[in-house]
């Protein structure tokens, strides 16, 4: 217990040390888009009525944009914005992460790897859509447990409401919600009928809340710009989502980081391969004991139930990708990061009493969380990078926001490489800082010039010169 409590303790602060820098995360592209959206849904004095276009041409729905509308009334401060959302979110991990820690009693210590991972560390901070799947998901995953342990329609209808948020977060929150009623009827099939009848109320309530967005789903879609890669491919997406907890592969998103650190390569692969094997016998594990002790599913203790669900959503993610050809990108998995790390978790809760385990996972989690704490250092240092992953670092974009913002400049010519493929950044920041001051953005004969100001090709950080 006094462990449990030490171990929550650090977990709260290695969170709370997530919320500093918030002007540190990149401004891209659905960034923008999504700000965008909800600034003049607001100065419009409206709902807005529509999320933004994924790659199958699927219009998400607009909770996400309403999200950022009740976020905006709040600050205009597009930095302090990111704090706040950032906080909301570790805060609603952690208790979700808590509470199952103390229903599940697993030994508390891999829970130190969820802050360390680079994925959720880089995800979470995010002002995507799709990153809301991280908290909403393990969320339901934490009513789902209270309700096996103490099923109730008032459980049944809270979990049932997560679901359809995170249906309407991203159309991947499908596979979550999947696993979670797969593991409903499989657990709890005798409750379910027997309140079959207020159950039927909740899912019709849900279905009719969700009716606009299914509708889309079928008759609205557009035209797909996602490309289908092979078959064997999409399959490395089973690999990829225990590499969640490792920096390997990671050095897509800030290359000159991995490149430039010694040993880089070394320190990617071997807790990369730690993961991946270490998931795989655990899964393995998870099998051969529900094989060989074949209890009767209502004598299952939660721990079980859980290391279930988790098994769910691996097999119906990597379903997924195999059906729809997917490209396994890393955000795909924002809606079931917890059935990976659960299977770690479960399957370490196995075998801790034993040396070489405990070892293993300090070795994990000191050489995960010294790359994700020298990895957030150089993004601060280098303002972000010129790489197309990430880019100037928001807190530089805003800076050349406001200099525009108070010179006005006739136009804008702009010099770096995320405002080649993605000049609305910039035009985001410029409306919401023109509307956080209340200035009027007159012409004046100005011309500007934005471009990095850094010698070295590897540093992102970016200024504004004007001319007339």
């Amino acid at each position: 217990m006094a462990t449990r409590r030490i171990v929550l303790a650090a977990l709260a602060g290695l969170m709370a040390i997530q919320v500093l820098r918030p002007g540190d995360i990149p401004f891209l592209n659905d960034e923008p888009n999504l700000i965008g959206s909800a600034l003049v849904a607001n100065q419009g004095g409206r709902l807005a009525e529509k999320g933004l276009v994924g790659s199958f041409g699927l219009a998400y729905a607009p909770v996400c944009v309403w999200i950022y509308q009740a976020l905006l009334l709040v600050t205009r401060d597009i930095v302090s914005l990111a704090a706040i959302k950032i906080a909301l979110v570790w805060l609603a991990v952690w208790i979700a992460v808590a509470r199952l820690a103390v229903r599940t009693g697993l030994s508390p210590w891999p829970l130190l790897l969820i802050p360390l991972s680079p994925y959720l560390a880089f995800f979470q901070r995010l002002l995507w859509d799709n990153v809301f799947l991280i908290p909403v998901s393990i969320g339901m995953v934490a009513v789902l447990a209270g309700f096996l342990v103490r099923p109730s329609v008032r459980a049944f209808t809270v979990w049932a409401a997560l679901a359809v948020l995170a249906f309407h977060v991203h159309v991947l929150g499908a596979v979550p919600i999947a696993a979670c009623a797969l593991t409903l009827f499989v657990f709890r099939r005798d409750w379910l009928l027997e309140q079959r009848g207020k159950v039927a109320v909740v899912l019709v309530a849900a279905l009719l809340v969700s009716a606009r967005f299914l509708y889309a789903i079928v008759a609205e879609r557009g035209e797909a710009g996602h490309a289908h890669p092979a078959f064997a491919h999409s399959l490395e997406g089973t690999t990829e989502a225990f590499l969640l907890w490792s920096h390997a592969g990671f050095e897509f998103f800030v290359p000159a980081f991995y490149r430039d650190l010694p040993g880089g390569h070394f320190l990617q692969v071997i807790p990369g391969w730690l993961a991946f094997l270490a998931g795989v016998a655990a899964l393995a594990g998870f099998l051969v004991e529900s094989a060989r002790r074949r209890l009767p599913l209502r004598d299952w203790p939660l721990d079980r139930q859980l290391a279930f669900l988790a098994v769910a959503m691996l097999l119906l993610q990597v379903a997924l990708l195999l059906v729809l050809r997917l490209e396994p990108l890393w955000h795909y998995f924002n809606g079931v990061w917890f059935a990976t790390f659960y299977v770690l978790w479960w399957g370490f809760d196995r075998v801790r009493l034993h040396l070489w385990a405990r070892a293993l996972l300090l070795l994990q989690i000191a050489t995960v969380g010294a790359l994700t704490f020298l990895l957030a250092q150089h993004v601060h240092a280098h303002h972000g990078d010129r790489n197309q992953a990430y880019g100037a670092t928001l807190a530089n974009q805003l800076d050349v926001a406001r200099a525009v913002v108070a010179r006005r400049p006739k136009s804008i010519e702009r010099r770096v490489a995320n405002y080649a493929q993605f000049p609305h950044a910039l035009q985001v920041l410029v409306l919401l800082e023109a509307d956080r001051t209340h200035t009027q953005l007159d012409v004046t004969p100005e011309r500007a010039v934005v471009q990095y100001t850094g010698t070295s090709p590897d540093d992102g950080a970016i200024g504004i010169e004007f001319e007339r």
